[in-house]
């Protein structure tokens, strides 16, 4: 199967809310089985890495303090 996402729901990823976390588990648990891979573009690509920095310095801001929290590896 093919999927998919928009730039929104990779950066939902960032922002650290408890169900995006386990809903990117579960994917990452389907792509390693082999039953489902991602499509992409150049503009979800570009779109990713212009917000990317923001949207975790948002999260930062947001928890008062900088700590050690476990971020999604870099698509």
């Amino acid at each position: 199967m093919f999927l998919f996402i928009d730039t929104n729901v990779y950066l939902d990823f960032f922002r650290l809310k408890q169900d995006s976390l386990e809903e990117l588990r579960k994917l990452v648990e389907l792509i390693k089985a082999g039953k489902i891979s991602l499509l992409s573009t150049n503009q979800l690509k570009d779109e990713y890495l212009r917000n990317r920095d923001s949207v975790i310095s948002q999260t930062l801001s947001k928890m008062g303090q900088k700590r050690e929290y476990p971020f999604p590896p870099a698509v």
